[in-house]
């Protein structure tokens, strides 16, 4: 094991000293009943950026530069402030609640590592699901 994990890092997950951070690849490796799984930063984006409101010539520019340097959060941000803020909670419901996404077994695994501090910016609550269901105290800080 040691190949693949560092000594510290087994160490530091074992005394619960890590805060672990989980992005959009952990949601991905989930589905629904009809075997389909969360977007990724990179598809989300160029999906929700069709919801933007008469953007300038400028602002699908600085919208593209930043998808191109995998910028995501500068990217969703200038999405964001172009879109009408209803229709984009509306899609992030559609797209990420709505479709009831089992748990993979990736997320009982980050779960059974016992972390004090678990973070994720993820839409679909997939992670916050499991932890609730099993007793854990889960804040959402939306």
């Amino acid at each position: 094991m040691d190949d693949i994990w560092p000594t510290n890092l087994i160490e530091e997950l074992a005394y619960r000293r890590c805060v672990l951070f989980l992005g959009s690849g952990i949601s991905a490796t989930s589905t629904n009943d009809a075997g389909e799984s969360p977007d990724t930063w990179g598809a989300f984006l160029n999906n929700v950026k069709k919801l933007m409101k008469n953007p300038t010539p400028e602002d699908i520019s600085f919208v593209e530069e930043m998808l191109h340097e995998k910028n995501y959060l500068m990217a969703l941000q200038a999405i964001y402030d172009l879109c009408d803020t209803g229709e984009y909670s509306d899609y992030l419901k559609r797209m990420y609640l709505r479709k009831y996404y089992n748990p993979s077994p990736v997320h009982q695994i980050i779960k059974d590592l016992d972390s004090k501090v678990v973070v994720t910016t993820n839409f679909d609550k997939i992670y916050e699901t499991v932890c609730r269901q099993q007793g854990y105290m889960v804040f959402d800080y939306t």
